[in-house]
Order: C-alpha cells, then structure tokens, then sequence
C-alpha cells in the first residue's frame, strides 16, 4: 500500500485548547454571578470535543444541576450553536424533538460556546436557575474571564 503525501496534504493539524486554570476560573465566576442573583447553581465547561475539563456545583445547588450543566455544555458544543438556540429549534420543529432523546444531550437555555475570535474552544453550561439566567451568567462569566486576558 503507498501512502504518500502530496504537497497539499497536512501533516498534521493544530488544535486550539483552553487551558484548565481558565476553565476552573469560568465556572466559579459563573456559579459566583448566579449566587449574586440569588441562585445556587453548578457550571462546566467542556472542550472542543466534547470533554469535560471543569465542573463545579454551588453548596445550596441540587444534585441534577451538575449533570444538566454538563448536559447543556455537551449539546452546546455538538451543534455549534447556544443551547438556547437549540431549544428554538426543538420547538419549532417537531421532527427535531429527538435530540433531547440522544443520550449526553439536554437542548435547554444555559449553555454558550467559547470561542477565541473563530476559533472554537468549548463551551460553558450552567444549570439550576432559569435559563435565561443561566445563559446570562455563562455569558457574562466568558466576558469577566476570558476578555480580561
């Protein structure tokens, strides 16, 4: 069998990671945001592929919110979009109402992708509030952390 390359074939291919220390930073601030709101809630921030890299769960949060978190994140970064954006479309498109039958994914408002200008990094989802709240202190956490480097 002859694999050879043409000039056109890579190499390899460089992959864009955030680092754990700002991974760690993004859920604290966004579980430290929601307690300033009033809510106890559990954050984690996944990596392009899907991982998870950091979690945590405020002390009054429930159980279920770490894993909604993560579930959130998990849907976020696998469809490319905000998991706001993919509840919409679970709602206004019956055949799309499956998804949240997919094992891993949960396709409610809390999650927002991390991106450094296109590059995509991750995603951060936040659980245990409402989702409107829960996205705004996922955004606002991105904001705080990853703008102020």
């Amino acid at each position: 069998m002859n694999l050879s390359l043409t000039p056109s074939t890579p190499l390899f291919t460089i992959k864009h990671h955030l680092h754990t220390t700002k991974a760690m930073e993004l859920v604290q601030c966004a579980i430290t945001l929601a307690e300033a709101r009033g809510a106890a809630v559990a954050a984690t921030v996944v990596d392009s592929a899907g991982q998870e890299i950091a979690a945590a769960r405020a002390n009054q949060a429930g159980f279920a919110t770490l894993e909604g978190s993560r579930r959130k994140a998990y849907t976020a970064i696998n469809l490319g979009m905000s998991s706001a954006d993919v509840e919409k479309l679970v709602r206004e498109n019956i055949a799309l109402r499956a998804l949240g039958d997919i094992s891993g994914l949960l396709p409610l408002q809390g999650a927002v992708l991390i991106k450094d200008g296109e590059i995509l990094l991750g995603a951060l989802g936040v659980g245990g509030a409402s989702g409107a709240v829960d996205e705004q202190c996922a955004l606002e956490a991105i904001k705080q952390v990853l703008r102020s480097t």
